[in-house]
């Protein structure tokens, strides 16, 4: 899985993600686009560097991994996927 961040040019932090929004990036790393292949989450950056390109090269496509789901099924046990 993929998602489409916004860096810092100081620090190389991450400062937003794409969230397909009006505004495009969001602070909030919950609102993220999930891409499922990395050739979908390349054309939607390109297509945004093409429409900012002073922070072109501040976009990047990260590979991110899936957090862990939790299912209940009884009381006494849990599983983790």
């Amino acid at each position: 899985m993929y998602c489409i961040t916004l860096r810092n040019k100081f620090d190389d932090t991450i400062v937003g993600w794409y969230d397909q929004s009006a505004s495009h990036f969001s602070t909030d790393q919950r609102r993220a686009k999930v891409f499922g292949d990395r050739e979908a989450a390349d054309l939607v950056a390109n297509k945004l560097r093409s429409q900012y390109p002073r922070v072109a090269q501040y976009i990047d496509v990260a590979a991110i991994e899936p957090t862990a789901i939790v299912y209940i099924f009884d009381r006494n046990r849990a599983v983790a996927l």
